[in-house]
């Protein structure tokens, strides 16, 4: 359409408009025409400088240089905050007018891109006329051929995806949800996919890491397709020979279970050890390290020990508990509750001056690449035992930067907001009673979420998700460091 508001834009932002017109197109024209000698260099250009992801349509500023996503509608905030009316589509190399929301056609400016596009294709044709490579050109199916592959093809069914029921084989539901949150996280399921650990080539007998490993090739085989749901019997076996304190068909705790698992899958790894690191696939993914330090109310001496941790088991606030927002129990409530500050009674004693007026203060020193979250719902006492059914609202993105070391030591320094983010992808709830309740597993698959309760799995919404009476969390770090791995 034609455009009222580009005679404006040409006569207000004429020459740095044209400049960025012209930038833009010759990036999009690397990619139309796959330029790879210097896509990888121009491929900065096309995040969105808000949410970082290479995956969504992105829209340059043509009166600045932000680049903001279509989807995420962050080019469209930044065209409403300061006014700047045009955007450069990198998909289309069209542009588009936020006051019109609509492409607009302006002849320069689509001269300018039809010249970048024949200059990329001219650089490209001229570097494989002087290879000695042969191109291959691209296949082309006749009618004919066509009609074949539709006749032979047929749709991947959900099993293919990880999507199974697990049969419940008597009180066995706490083993199914431990195993459907192992299966779904992506460092786990990525590890066996990838023959890291193959069950052809180990010889140990009774090995919980070969018995992972058949599960997940057989969650993502698409040769059982035709199969609604998986039988542990084989599986459950093997953790009986490996663990005699889970011999029998007895509920047990689904956090112990997990414990449990990651151990063995740990002890069955080869070990390899680096400055008393251990880079075993548990400890590389759930490992993080915890900060301890406890200041001497008299002296001020300072004394700090580091911790190992593999998951975060969180106290609930009882009713009377001051809450953060005053509207319920979050998780953020828990978290602060056991990063805070915490006065040490009697049975602690100052090492420098002897003084019994310490304050102990947690903080995590090193983040896992995925972290776990118990919520303590089970109390035991030598009098009784009981549940604790409070509500505790969790989010699906949660920012664990506030509870590191770097924030609590540094606060007037600016950290990367990214580096604490994380995504949940798993939820094991915990419905009725302590003694005769049943567990069931939320897990995302894609952008999609769903409910796996024992061999059925239905798809499920996120709202289903957060309003679920949770025991176990699992977030997934959003941006993995090479560092997050090797240093685990």
């Amino acid at each position: 359409m034609v455009c009222k508001h580009t005679k404006d834009l040409l006569k207000e932002a004429g020459k740095p408009a044209m400049q960025a017109f012209n930038n833009a197109a010759a990036v999009m024209a690397l990619y139309s025409v796959k330029d790879s000698k210097r896509m990888e260099r121009a491929s900065v250009f096309q995040k969105c400088q808000v949410c970082q992801d290479p995956l969504k349509r992105t829209f340059t500023c043509l009166q600045c240089p932000f680049v903001g996503c279509f989807r995420g509608k962050h080019a469209e905030a930044h065209a409403k905050k300061v006014g700047h009316l045009f955007a450069f589509d990198f998909a289309s190399g069209q542009l588009y007018c936020w006051a019109c929301q609509d492409y607009v056609y302006v002849p320069v400016f689509d001269k300018i891109r039809k010249v970048k596009e024949t200059a990329a294709e001219n650089r490209v044709a001229k570097r494989h006329a002087n290879s000695k490579r042969v191109k291959l050109n691209d296949w082309e199916p006749t009618s004919e051929e066509l009609a074949k592959i539709k006749e032979n093809t047929k749709p991947p069914a959900c099993q293919a995806s990880g999507l199974r029921g697990i049969q419940n084989l008597g009180a066995t539901c706490f083993m199914s949800v431990v195993l459907q949150s192992l299966i779904h996280n992506p460092l786990i399921r990525n590890y066996f996919l990838s023959e890291r650990h193959s069950k052809r080539m180990c010889g140990r007998t009774h090995c919980v890491c070969c018995a992972m490993d058949a599960i997940v090739s057989e969650f993502f085989s698409s040769a059982t397709e035709d199969i609604q749901s998986f039988g542990p019997s084989s599986f459950l076996a093997t953790m009986w020979q490996s663990s005699t304190e889970l011999a029998g068909y007895a509920q047990h705790d689904a956090h112990e279970f997990l414990v449990t698992l990651l151990n063995q899958i740990h002890l069955h790894t080869p070990t390899h050890t680096n400055k008393g690191h251990c880079h075993c696939i548990v400890h590389q993914t759930f490992g993080g390290v915890l900060n301890n330090q406890i200041t001497c109310g008299n002296c001020g001496n300072v004394s700090v020990a580091r911790d190992p941790m593999m998951d975060l088991s969180l106290s609930i606030a009882s009713n009377g508990v001051p809450t953060i927002d005053g509207e319920g129990v979050t998780l953020r409530d828990c978290l602060e509750r056991f990063m805070g500050n915490e006065k040490l009674g009697a049975e602690h004693r100052c090492e420098k001056c002897g003084a019994q007026e310490s304050t102990k203060q947690m903080s995590i020193k090193k983040l896992p690449p995925v972290l776990g979250v118990q919520l303590k719902r089970f109390e035991h006492s030598s009098l009784s035992s009981g549940k604790v059914d409070t509500y505790v609202r969790f989010p699906i993105q949660l920012d664990m930067l506030p509870y590191t070391t770097r924030a609590h030591n540094s606060p007037e320094h600016p950290l990367d907001p990214e580096s604490g983010m994380y995504d949940l992808f798993s939820v094991v709830c915990h419905v009725g009673q302590l003694n005769t309740g049943h567990y069931r597993n939320f897990a995302r698959s894609g952008d999609n979420w769903f409910l796996f309760d024992d061999h059925m799995v239905t798809a499920a919404t996120e709202g289903q998700v957060t309003k679920s009476q949770a025991y176990l969390l699992f977030y997934v770090k959003r941006r993995l460091e090479f560092a997050d791995i090797q240093e685990a």
